[in-house]
C-alpha cells in the first residue's frame, strides 16, 4: 500500500476539543448519531489534506484550531513527494499539520517544514480521495474519467509512452519555432551585417594601431624640440668633449688606482661600473629617436587622417576602442555564420519534429481505438456493480469525443449516468447525488482495486437509501477493497460497520456547560452494543445483541 494514515489529532476544531486516534491499515468504521459530529471529523481530515478552512472552524473560546496527521508511505511515493515538492523524509514518515488562527491566517507544514497550502492540497490529492461530499471528489473532474478508463483497460503504460513522446515533440516544436523566429530576424539583418562587415574590412584594423598612431603623431608634431633635446643629451652623455661617459670611465680608472692604497675603496668600484653600464644602455634609445625623428609633413598628414578615420569609426559604431571595433566585426561574422548553421539545424529539427509527430499520431490512434473498443466492458461492469449496490435502474456510459492531441491522446472522456428509468443520461458530475457518486466510485474502485494509485479512500454517507441485502453487498465490496486500500467509512448500517478492522464512535457530551464532540475506538463489547444499537435503536434487546455478534463474526477481522 502506497500510504496509510496511522494517527490523526484534532484540537480546538469546531466542537472537538482534543481528539487523537490511531487508525487501522484496512477498513476503519465511524458511527454515531445524526448530529454527533461525524461530519466534523471528515471535514478535519479534508482540512489536513489542503481543504477549505475558515475561522468558523475554530472552537469557541480558543484562538487556534489544529489538525495533525502521521502517515506511513512507501518508498516510491516518498521519492515522488521528495522530488516534486522538495520534502525531506526520515524512515518514510510523512507528517502533515494545518492550523488556522482568529485573524484568518492558515498555515501548513509537511515534515516540520512550512509549505504553501497548495502543496498540502496536491499531496492530499495524491494520497487520499473523498467520496460522498462534493469536495476532493475525483469523479467530479472529467479529466480523471480518462484515467479510470485507461486503468481498467490496462493501457496506462501506453499512455505514459505517448505522454513522453508528446512532451518531446512539444519541446522540439518549441525549439523549431524559436529557431525559425531567430533566423527570420537574422535574415532581415543579413544584408546589413554584410554591409557592415565590408566597411569594417576596408578599415583594415589591427589591435593597438590607435595607440601607435597617437605616439607617432606626438613624436612628429614635436620633432624640432625633440631633436634639439636628443642632440644635447647625446652630446652630454656620449659624443661631446665633456661627455659623462668619458668622465665616468676616467673616474673608474682613478678609483682602481685608489683601491691599491685605501682599504674598503674596492666596494665602491662596482657601483661606479654599474652606473657606467646603465648610462651606456641609454645611448641606443637616443640614437633610435634620432634616426626616426626626421620630420615629414606628408607622413604627419597621413597619420592624422588615419587617426581621425579610426575616431569616426568608433563614433559611428558606438565603440570606445579599436579592440571593441574588432570584437564587433567578429560578432557580425559569427551571426552570418550562425545563419548558415541555423538553416542546417532547422532541417534537422524539422525532420525530428515530423518523426515525433507521426509517432504521437500513431500512438494516439492506437490508444483511441483501444478506448473505444474497450469502453463497453467498463460500462457493463460498472452497471452490474451499481445494480448490486442498490441502484437497479442505474445506467452508466463512457462518452468519448475527439479533441486536439495532447499528452493523454486524442480523446475527451466523460462518464454519463442516469439513476432512474426514463431519465436521460447526463454528465455524472452534474446529476449524481452524493450517495450515487459514492456508490459509483465504490463500483469503480472495486473493479480497479489492484490498479488504483490513490491509497486512502474516505466514504461518507455511502449507505444513503441502502438496506438489507444491498447493505451486505456494499459491506462486502468495502471489505474486499480494504485489502488494497485504507478505507475510512462513515456509516449508519450495521452490515457495513461489522466489516471494519477498527470501529470508532462519535458522540456529544456536555462538560462544565460546554458541548464537546468525542471520538474514540470501541472495545469488542462496546462494538457489539454499537452494532446492536444500529440494528434496533435505543431499546437494545438480547436478540439485537445476538444478531450483532453474528454480524461481527461474519465480518470478523
Amino acid at each position: 500500500m502506497l500510504a496509510t494514515l496511522k494517527e490523526i489529532r484534532i484540537r480546538n476544531f469546531s466542537l472537538i476539543e482534543d481528539v487523537k486516534i490511531d487508525l487501522a491499515s484496512g477498513l476503519n468504521i465511524v458511527t454515531g448519531e445524526t448530529g454527533a459530529g461525524k461530519t466534523i471529523f471528515v471535514h478535519a481530515l479534508e482540512v489536513l489534506l489542503g481543504g477549505k478552512i475558515s475561522t468558523d472552524d475554530i472552537r469557541a473560546g480558543t484562538d487556534v484550531a489544529t489538525v495533525e496527521g502521521y502517515f506511513e508511505v512507501a518508498d516510491n511515493l516518498a521519492n515522488h513527494i521528495a522530488n516534486r515538492w522538495g520534502i525531506c523524509f526520515e524512515q518514510n514518515e510523512l507528517f502533515l499539520k494545518r492550523t488556522i488562527t482568529r485573524d484568518g491566517r492558515s498555515r501548513a507544514w509537511v515534515n516540520a517544514s512550512p509549505v504553501p497550502i497548495k502543496v498540502l492540497r496536491e499531496i492530499g490529492e495524491t494520497i487520499c480521495d473523498f467520496h460522498g461530499q462534493h469536495t476532493h471528489q475525483s469523479l467530479l473532474d472529467p479529466r480523471n474519467h480518462l484515467l479510470f478508463l485507461d486503468a481498467f483497460l490496462d493501457i496506462e503504460a501506453k499512455r505514459v509512452q505517448l505522454t513522453q513522446i508528446w512532451e518531446e515533440w512539444v519541446k522540439h516544436r518549441r525549439e523549431l519555432d524559436n529557431l525559425l523566429n531567430r533566423l527570420s530576424d537574422m535574415r532581415e539583418k543579413a544584408d546589413f551585417y554584410k554591409f557592415e562587415i565590408e566597411r569594417l574590412e576596408k578599415l583594415n584594423l589591427h589591435e593597438g594601431e590607435e595607440e601607435e598612431l597617437a605616439s607617432r603623431i606626438k613624436l612628429l608634431e614635436n620633432s624640432e624640440a625633440i631633436a634639439s633635446l636628443v642632440n644635447e643629451l647625446y652630446d652630454l652623455l656620449y659624443a661631446g668633449e665633456e661627455a659623462v661617459l668619458d668622465k665616468i670611465n676616467q673616474i673608474i680608472k682613478k678609483w682602481s688606482s685608489l683601491q691599491q692604497y685605501v682599504d674598503g675603496a674596492d666596494k665602491y668600484l662596482s657601483q661606479l661600473e654599474s652606473m657606467l653600464y646603465e648610462l651606456e644602455d641609454i645611448v641606443p634609445f637616443l640614437e633610435n629617436i634620432k634616426s626616426n625623428i626626421e620630420y615629414s609633413p606628408d607622413e604627419l598628414d597621413a597619420l592624422r587622417n588615419r587617426y581621425m578615420e579610426l575616431q569616426e569609426a568608433k563614433r559611428r559604431y558606438g565603440k570606445s576602442s579599436v579592440k571593441e571595433l574588432l570584437e564587433y566585426y567578429e560578432r557580425l561574422k559569427q551571426e552570418l555564420a550562425s545563419l548558415d548553421l541555423g538553416e542546417m539545424e532547422v532541417d534537422k529539427l524539422r525532420q525530428r519534429e515530423h518523426k515525433l509527430r507521426k509517432e504521437v499520431e500513431r500512438l494516439a490512434d492506437e490508444i483511441s481505438e483501444l478506448r473505444r473498443a474497450g469502453k463497453h466492458q467498463l460500462e457493463q461492469k460498472v452497471e452490474a456493480e451499481l445494480h448490486a449496490l442498490g441502484m437497479p435502474n442505474a445506467r452508466f456510459r463512457v462518452k468519448i469525443e475527439p479533441k486536439e492531441i495532447d499528452a493523454t491522446g486524442k480523446d475527451k472522456v466523460e462518464f454519463l449516468f442516469s439513476a432512474n428509468p426514463g431519465e436521460p443520461l447526463g454528465p455524472l458530475r452534474k446529476i449524481a447525488s452524493g450517495g450515487e457518486l459514492s456508490r459509483t466510485m465504490l463500483a469503480l474502485k472495486s473493479i480497479l482495486a489492484e490498479r488504483d494509485t490513490i491509497p486512502i479512500l474516505v466514504f461518507d454517507e455511502i449507505d444513503t437509501g441502502v438496506s438489507g441485502r444491498i447493505a451486505d453487498i456494499v459491506g462486502e465490496r468495502m471489505d474486499k477493497l480494504a485489502d488494497s486500500h485504507q478505507i475510512i467509512c462513515i456509516t449508519h448500517l450495521p452490515q457495513i460497520a461489522s466489516k471494519g478492522e477498527r470501529h470508532f464512535k462519535v458522540w456529544k457530551e456536555v462538560t462544565e456547560g460546554r458541548t464537546c464532540t468525542r471520538l474514540a475506538p470501541l472495545s469488542d463489547d462496546e462494538r457489539i452494543r454499537e452494532i446492536a444499537y444500529l440494528l434496533a435503536g435505543k431499546e437494545i434487546s438480547d436478540t439485537a445483541l445476538q444478531h450483532a455478534k453474528a454480524l461481527l463474526k461474519g465480518g470478523d477481522k
